[in-house]
């Protein structure tokens, strides 16, 4: 039987996205929640001059210190790369990244510190949700920031609690997503019983019909090229165009996945075949945080070059 043409699985019904639950401070679901904070944060300025002197009571304070972190949040402000209502929840927390600083000096010293991998979560989080995810997302962050800016006391082991909310928040989204393409599975488990996937290496278009005779007959006899695990987020060249997808099941045998667009919530159904081709020809990538603070370090190292 001829393959079809790659055609992405009907999109299914749009579920109602839930609204975002009041935060735990702690990891046990029956413990009390924190209140919302009772005034809105001060102005950057003001606050970050507030936190070096409440830390200035216990401690000295480095001048140089302050300085270096006020030029990181300046750069982080001119990230290009950052949508504005991102930049925004960053600002918000350089109070409580310089309270944490003034107390760990590592924190300068360490791109896998809990702030910053707090700060890149958050924003790759927000980059990455649907549509229909984005509003309840930007929600949550707020709610974590708003914690975080209330807590005066805020330390590593409470931005690592953040960290926790956060992937705890990104897992509700993806069984969501779950719920609502399990008509897209069923059809995909249907179509495997046929030996007829939608998908497959023969019928990508991205891939030159000269290298189909040297695949592989199965992709258990080769090393998987990428790492597929639910909830994956990675870009792909599929029909013509760069994608961003995420990986929402996989049948047992680890041979057939179903991704969504979280363009337009569209689901693809994938033999591991056609990911591996993709992933060797480069058409396939997964999509991982950066680091936020990495980039504004060098930002700030080339502007101290150009004055110089």
């Amino acid at each position: 039987m001829p393959m079809p043409m790659p055609m992405p699985m009907p999109m299914p019904m749009p579920m109602p996205m839930p609204v975002p639950q009041p935060i735990s401070t702690s990891a046990d679901p029956a413990s009390p929640t924190v209140p919302e904070p009772a005034a809105v944060a001060p102005s950057i300025p003001h606050a970050v001059t507030a936190a070096a002197a409440a830390a200035s009571k216990s401690a000295a304070v480095d001048p140089q210190l302050i300085e270096l972190l006020t030029r990181l949040f300046d750069a982080l402000q001119g990230d290009p790369q950052m949508a504005p209502q991102n930049t925004a929840l960053l600002l918000r927390l350089q109070p409580s990244a310089l309270r944490v600083a003034l107390r760990d000096a590592s924190m300068l010293e360490d791109y896998a510190h809990p702030v910053w991998r707090f700060m890149d979560s958050l924003v790759f989080l927000n980059e990455v949700v649907s549509a229909t995810e984005a509003a309840p997302c930007q929600a949550h962050s707020r709610q974590l920031v708003d914690h975080l800016v209330a807590d005066g006391t805020a330390d590593a082991k409470r931005f690592e609690w953040a960290l926790g909310r956060l992937a705890a928040f990104d897992h509700h989204l993806l069984e969501g997503a779950l719920l609502a393409a399990q008509p897209n599975i069923a059809r995909l488990q249907s179509t495997i019983d046929t030996a007829n996937m939608p998908i497959d290496v023969g019928t990508l278009d991205t891939v030159p019909a000269e290298l189909m005779p040297d695949l592989p007959a199965a992709s258990a006899a080769v090393a998987p090229a990428l790492d597929l695990q639910p909830g994956l987020r990675l870009r792909a060249y599929l029909r013509g165009e760069w994608r961003l997808l995420q990986v929402l099941w996989r049948e047992h045998s680890a041979e057939h996945w179903l991704l969504r667009d979280m363009a337009n919530d569209e689901c693809w159904a994938l033999h591991q075949r056609a990911l591996d081709r993709l992933a060797a020809e480069q058409l396939a990538q997964p999509c991982l945080p950066r680091s936020l603070v990495r980039d504004a370090a060098e930002r700030v190292l080339m502007s101290i070059d150009v004055k110089h």
